[in-house]
């Protein structure tokens, strides 16, 4: 006698002992059903990803000047920086200096008096959901 008898849309078991057959549910289209599901389960949590968005000169404008911006550098310390509306920068968290901005399409150029010494540096920001980043930097914080 065989161990697994198919009949039709169900598969049978036959028990080892010899009693009645187990039904074990196992449609041809089981597997299809399921991969739709998590696809469409996928699917529907796609909405609530946060997608990640370059900010471009206005929003970086409107959102960023003004503002005391923390980033954490290699030594594991912060760096704070404020930018504001006039074309001038200053560091007030760590080594203290001052510098001047300006825009270059969506990029934030600034020169400072010693950090790279006196030549401009130009990075892009970006937001994913509430959280910003600089290029190169990593994540912005504020104080």
């Amino acid at each position: 006698m065989a161990d697994l008898v198919k009949i039709t849309a169900y598969q049978y078991r036959v028990h080892p002992r010899g009693g009645t057959a187990t039904q074990i549910l196992m449609l041809p289209y089981m597997k299809r059903i399921i991969s739709s599901c998590a696809i469409l389960a996928g699917i529907l949590l796609l909405p609530n990803v946060a997608y990640t968005k370059t900010l471009t000169a206005e929003e970086i404008r409107g959102q960023l000047l003004g503002r005391t911006l923390c980033i954490k550098v290699r030594d594991g310390s912060d760096v704070c920086v404020i930018h504001s509306a006039n074309g001038t920068s200053r560091v007030v968290v760590g080594p203290r200096q001052n510098g001047k901005w300006r825009f270059q399409g969506n990029k934030h150029c600034v020169t400072w008096e010693k950090i790279r010494s006196g030549k401009e540096g130009c990075i892009t920001y970006s937001k994913q959901g509430s959280t910003y980043s600089a290029s190169g930097q990593g994540r912005i914080t504020f104080r």
